[in-house]
C-alpha cells in the first residue's frame, strides 16, 4: 500500500514534508540525489519513496532519520502512523491531540515533538 496521509495527501507526502523541514528543495535539480547519498541509499530508493511507491524499510527509515535531523522515533512515527489506514466504523475514536499522541508514542525531546507538530500542520487539509 502506497504511504499517504490520513488526509488523502499526495503519496510520498510525508516524506517530502520531511525533506523539505530538513533544508532540501526537491524542485532543485539534483537534490533527491544529493538526499540519497547523504543517506547512503539507492537513488532509486530514494526516488520511489518520494513518489510514494512502497515503504520505507526500517533500515532505510534509520539511514533518512538523521538526515533529515529526526530522531528515529519520530519518523518512524511519522512513517508508519500515516498510513491511512480506515477507522474502524465503531467505536468511535476518541479526539488525541497531536501533544497527547506524542506523548503517548514516547515522544518527549522539545526539538523532535516540535519537528513532528510541524510535519502534522503541514499535511492537514486546508
Amino acid at each position: 500500500m502506497n504511504k499517504q496521509t490520513q488526509q488523502d495527501g499526495p503519496p510520498g507526502g510525508w516524506l517530502r514534508a520531511a525533506v523539505a523541514a530538513a533544508g532540501y528543495d526537491l524542485s532543485e535539480r539534483g537534490s533527491a540525489t544529493r538526499l540519497a547519498a547523504d543517506a547512503g541509499i539507492p537513488m532509486s530508493v530514494a526516488s520511489r519513496l518520494l513518489n510514494g511507491q512502497g515503504e520505507p524499510s526500517p533500515d532505510t527509515l534509520r539511514k533518512l532519520a538523521p538526515v533529515l535531523r529526526m530522531s528515529e522515533v519520530a519518523l518512524f512515527t511519522v512513517a508508519y502512523a500515516l498510513d491511512n489506514t480506515p477507522a474502524p466504523a465503531s467505536p468511535p475514536r476518541p479526539v488525541v491531540t497531536t501533544g497527547q499522541a506524542l506523548t503517548a508514542w514516547g515522544i518527549t525531546a522539545s526539538e523532535d515533538r516540535e519537528l513532528v507538530e510541524k510535519l502534522v500542520e503541514r499535511l492537514r487539509p486546508r
